[in-house]
């Protein structure tokens, strides 16, 4: 994740996403309380890890994070640590108006949109759907403007998220 080579940075961030969450192992001598507070400090580097990943300065890592957090985020909503969420969720949502690159900007709103299928997540998506999607349709790229189609189709066959958007 911190290698100088983009390619490299962009395939751990897959890793990371395939293999979350990283837990260690609990040895014999260890208390439980020890090993929780240990894998709660192990998933918060993790989740920190994803963040650093969606602040890369090279966009098409940039938006390989977008794509592993909306997977982590899907599948283990319960299990990240509420700050963490709340800053991969604003970083997303951040990289919605990320000027330097298209691919970024629809991988952002395709990777908030993902989280309509989380129902843990739809407070969330309601919060920042709308602002997520404000500019998206007015993109001037065509690649932002279908991912915001995509979006806008997926949360209207939510019926939990269907009222969100005007």
């Amino acid at each position: 994740l911190c290698s100088p080579n983009a390619q490299v940075r962009a395939n751990a961030m897959r890793l990371l996403s395939e293999c979350f969450p990283l837990v260690r192992e609990r040895k014999a001598n260890a208390s439980l309380e020890e090993w929780k507070r240990q894998g709660g400090d192990l998933l918060r580097r993790q989740a920190d890890a994803m963040v650093h990943g969606l602040q890369d300065p090279v966009p098409e890592c940039r938006a390989e994070a977008l794509r592993c957090l909306s997977v982590v985020l899907a599948q283990h909503w319960h299990q990240m640590p509420r700050q963490g969420v709340k800053e991969m969720v604003n970083a997303a949502l951040d990289l919605c108006q990320d000027a330097s690159a298209a691919a970024v900007r629809a991988a952002a709103v395709r990777s908030l949109a993902s989280l309509a299928d989380c129902t843990a997540a739809h407070d969330a998506c309601a919060k920042v759907l709308p602002k997520a999607l404000r500019g998206a349709v007015t993109d001037s790229s065509p690649r932002v403007r279908q991912a915001a189609l995509d979006a806008l189709i997926k949360v209207s066959r939510s019926e939990a998220l269907s009222k969100v958007l005007p």
